[in-house]
């Protein structure tokens, strides 16, 4: 696991798995993920795309775009949530994530649950 992910915690590990180039990944044979655009963001562009994502996890309303933009870099994105459920009262929802860098696009959606401890994680 890189520095930047250990950095912005658990929710950007969840949401960005996916987006992320990492070395376990790498050897593990999804060399795919080498044109992520997660690959090229710097921490600042991490700072803001987990701002947003926590935003809308936490306050947005179905379908509400949050969108961030980080003009030194060209990099951007947004997240939308989707509805509040979940199985056994727990606080769940999904997210839909896209992110722009370097000419590259990147799309997909997570359903995460909220911890206990506030946190958001991947549901099971």
């Amino acid at each position: 696991m890189n520095l930047t992910s250990q950095k912005y915690g658990t929710i950007l590990l969840v949401i960005l798995g996916v987006l992320v180039v990492t070395e376990s990944a790498q050897s593990a044979n999804f060399n795919w993920l080498s044109f992520s655009p997660g690959r090229y963001f710097t921490d600042t562009d991490w700072e803001m795309m987990t701002q947003a994502a926590n935003e809308a996890l936490n306050t947005g309303d179905e379908g509400q775009v949050f969108a961030w933009s980080n003009p030194a870099t060209g990099h951007s994105g947004s997240v939308s949530p989707g509805p509040v459920n979940g199985d056994s009262g727990e606080n769940c929802r999904s997210l839909d994530i896209t992110n722009h860098a370097k000419g590259l696009t990147a799309n997909g959606t997570q359903r995460l649950c909220r911890q206990p401890n506030g946190e958001w994680k991947l549901a099971p």
